[in-house]
């Protein structure tokens, strides 16, 4: 008899075991965390200012009005246009001289050499010091007078031009003798350098 109560003890503990296993909460790991569906991105790429040169710097108020006259003769004519505003520059004591304010002679062309043309009249005053300058209706006529000077006479000038060389134009404006002033090829060097910041 006491056999068979332990078996049967066995088996009732074998059973109760069992429902407690059927019952219990089942234990899961926890989920798996989520895999990114971007690629990360680079940071952003830090991009410098360009660096200050002579080309930012603001233009003077006769480069403005330059400008505008020499677009209106109709442009360079494949002259380079830094060295012909460097020339007028000079020739106007920086946009400031008589000449120019009241004739809009841009270049010290002399009214008593060379024939009236297409560009200019004839027509000249003269200054307190005693030259007589030409008088233009406007200043694109003087740059277009100018320009039909130098491809006329220059040749020097529209080589150099032709391979950018603005000192052998400034070389050619001597050679050809635009100015008896010994210091002319100087001073439009010099003048170049101050303006523009960089050698001609």
């Amino acid at each position: 008899m006491p056999f068979i109560l332990a078996v049967i003890g066995i088996v009732l503990g074998i059973f109760v075991v069992e429902e407690i296993k059927k019952n219990a909460a089942p234990v899961t790991s926890p989920p798996p965390a989520p895999i990114p569906t971007t690629t990360p991105q680079p940071p952003a790429p830090v991009v410098s200012a360009p660096p200050a040169t002579a080309w930012s710097t603001p233009l003077s108020d006769y480069e403005v009005e330059f400008q505008k006259a020499l677009a209106d003769a109709g442009g360079t004519q494949n002259l380079p246009y830094r060295a012909i505003f460097i020339q007028s520059h000079l020739e106007t004591g920086g946009g400031t001289a008589r000449a120019l304010k009241e004739w809009h002679n841009g270049f010290g062309f002399h009214g008593d050499v060379g024939a009236p043309n297409k560009f200019w009249d004839g027509t000249h005053q003269t200054t307190t010091e005693g030259e007589v300058m030409r008088v233009y209706k406007s200043l694109d006529l003087s740059i277009g007078d100018y320009l039909r000077l130098i491809q006329k006479q220059y040749p020097a000038c529209i080589l150099a031009a032709q391979t950018g060389d603005i000192k052998g134009y400034f070389a050619g404006l001597v050679a050809g003798g635009y100015a008896t002033d010994p210091h002319y090829y100087d001073d439009l060097v010099s003048r170049y350098k101050a303006i523009y910041g960089v050698d001609a």
